[in-house]
């Protein structure tokens, strides 16, 4: 994977309850809340913002 999957278990560990689901797009994990891009996990957990 293009993503630390340790990293991205712990992250929606976290977030899950507040809705956040998770899918596989642009090269890594992206985060969404209510299906808009919240944020993307790739290169090995590097977090990176989306424009919202």
């Amino acid at each position: 994977m293009a993503y630390d999957e340790v990293l991205a278990a712990r992250v929606m560990e976290r977030l899950e309850a507040e809705g956040v689901t998770a899918k596989k797009m642009f090269s890594g994990l992206t985060l969404l809340l209510q299906g808009n891009a919240l944020a993307n996990l790739y290169d090995e957990g590097g977090p990176g913002r989306c424009p919202v």
